[in-house]
C-alpha cells in the first residue's frame, strides 16, 4: 500500500480527480455512441434496370436507396459494375461493399403482388471490419435507408409487406465473428493494463529496496521488461484457454500466432509501466496509468475509429494498442491487411523506445547495483574519499618522523 500514493497522492484535489475521471470516461463513451459513424468509406455497385410501372412511370428502388444513405455516416463512392467496386473493396480503400443486382426493383414489384413470391437476388452486403459495434452500425444504417425507400417509393410499404432485400446470411446480423473477436479484445486489453501496472506500482520497491545486483543499467532493464512482459502473456493465454473452456467457443485457428504478435505490445506495456514507475514521484498523480487505460475507448479495438468526429480519428494513433492489439485480431482471425505488416513494425519500435526510456531513467540514477559501489554514486564517492586517506597517511608519518 505504501506505493498507492504514486497513483492517486493524500491531497484532496487527487482524490477529487479520481472521482471525477469515470464520469468524464463514462461521457465520452457516451458521446462516441451517440455520434454514430463518420465518413465510413463506403463503396456501391448499382446494375439495377429498374422497373416501367403502369400510370407511374419508371421506377428504381436501387438508386432511391443509394440517395437515401447518410452522408455524415458514409463516404459513398458509386462505380458502374460490381467487379469495379469488388476490386475497390479487396484493395481495402472501401470497408463496406454494396451492390444491387439487375433484376433487384422488378423481383421487389413481383413480391408485392405475390406475397409468396422468394426474392432470387437480394442486396449484397460486405463489412471488411471484424468489429462487432460497427458491423451492428452500418447494418443498422444501411437498412434505415432500405426501409424509407420503400416506404416512398412503394406507396406505403413497409417491412411486414415487403421485406428489407438484404442477403444478412452471411453477416448473422453484424454479429459474424463477434464472439471471438470480443474474446480475444477483451483479454488482449485487460493483459495490456495488468502488465503495465503491475510494472509501475512494482519498480519503486524493487529499486528501493536494493533487489538488482547486475553491472550496468541495461541488463536489469532488459530482465525487468521482459519478466513482466512474459508474465503477461502467460496470463493472457491462460485467461483464454479458461474463457474458451466455460463459454464453451473455439479459439481462433492462429491463437498462437496472434498472441506472439500480442507478446510485442505487452513488452511495450512492461517497458511503459516501468519507466513510468521510476519517474514517479510520491505524491503525484502519473500520466502512466490514464494512458493505460484509455485506449480502451481510443484504441480502435472495441469502439471503431470512425466512431470520432473526423477531426479526432487521428487520436488513437498515440496508443500502442491500437497497433498492437488491432494487429493480434488480424493474425488471429485470418484477415489480410495492408495495414498489418506496419502495425507489427510500429508495436516493435514502440516497445523499443519504452525499454530504452527505462534504461536510461536507472542510469540516470547512478544504479550499479550489489556488489558494484552500491546504487547510486555513493559507493564510488567512499572509495574515492577512502585512497585520499590513504594518500595523506604516509605524509603525516614522515611528518611525525622528523619531529624531534
Amino acid at each position: 500500500m505504501e506505493n498507492v500514493p504514486l497513483l492517486v497522492g493524500k491531497t484532496k484535489k487527487h482524490l477529487a480527480i479520481l472521482l471525477v475521471a469515470p464520469l468524464v470516461l463514462v461521457s465520452t463513451l457516451l458521446l462516441l455512441l451517440a455520434n454514430g459513424l463518420h465518413q465510413y468509406p463506403l463503396v456501391v455497385s448499382n446494375e439495377d434496370r429498374g422497373f416501367d410501372m403502369p400510370m407511374a412511370g419508371p421506377l428504381n428502388i436501387s438508386e432511391k436507396l443509394v440517395s437515401g444513405i447518410d452522408r455524415k455516416a458514409f463516404a459513398v463512392t458509386e462505380l458502374a459494375t460490381s467487379a469495379e467496386a469488388e476490386a475497390l473493396f479487396k484493395a481495402g480503400k472501401a470497408r463496406v461493399l454494396l451492390t444491387f443486382p439487375a433484376e433487384l426493383t422488378q423481383d421487389m414489384m413481383i413480391k408485392v403482388d405475390d406475397p409468396t413470391y422468394v426474392l432470387p437476388n437480394k442486396i449484397r452486403l460486405e463489412i471488411a471490419s471484424d468489429n462487432p459495434l460497427a458491423r451492428l452500425l452500418v447494418v443498422a444504417g444501411i437498412a434505415k435507408a432500405a426501409l424509407s425507400t420503400m416506404a416512398e417509393a412503394g406507396g406505403g410499404l413497409s417491412a411486414d409487406s415487403l421485406p428489407v432485400p438484404l442477403d444478412l446470411e452471411s453477416l448473422a446480423l453484424g454479429f459474424g465473428p463477434a464472439p471471438g473477436y470480443m474474446l480475444t479484445a477483451i483479454l488482449a486489453f485487460l493483459a495490456w493494463v495488468l502488465t503495465g501496472v503491475f510494472a509501475f506500482f512494482a519498480i519503486s520497491s524493487i529499486v528501493k529496496e536494493g533487489r538488482l545486483s547486475f553491472p550496468s543499467p541495461l541488463a536489469p532493464a532488459l530482465v525487468l521488461v521482459l519478466s513482466f512482459a512474459f508474465a503477461g502473456w502467460l496470463e493472457y493465454l491462460c485467461l483464454s484457454w479458461a474463457a474458451s473452456a466455460i463459454l464453451g467457443a473455439a479459439l481462433p485457428s492462429q491463437f498462437f500466432l496472434g498472441s506472439l504478435v500480442l507478446l510485442l505490445l505487452l513488452v511495450a506495456a512492461a517497458a511503459l509501466g516501468l519507466a513510468g514507475g521510476l519517474a514517479s514521484k510520491p505524491g503525484h498523480p502519473s500520466p502512466v496509468i490514464p494512458y493505460l487505460i484509455l485506449p480502451l475507448f481510443f484504441g480502435g479495438f472495441l469502439f471503431p475509429v470512425e466512431l470520432l468526429p473526423v477531426w479526432l480519428q487521428w487520436l488513437p494513433w498515440i496508443f500502442p494498442p491500437f497497433y498492437g492489439i488491432n494487429a493480434a485480431l488480424a493474425v488471429e482471425l485470418g484477415r489480410s491487411s495492408s495495414f498489418l505488416p506496419a502495425s507489427i513494425l510500429i508495436t516493435c519500435l514502440l516497445a523499443l523506445l519504452f525499454s530504452a526510456a527505462f534504461a536510461a531513467g536507472l542510469s540516470g540514477r547512478g544504479f550499479r547495483g550489489r556488489g558494484h559501489g552500491g546504487r547510486g554514486s555513493g559507493g564510488h564517492a567512499a572509495g574515492r574519499s577512502g585512497a585520499k586517506q590513504e594518500d595523506h597517511a604516509p605524509s603525516s608519518t614522515q611528518s611525525e618522523g622528523s619531529t624531534p
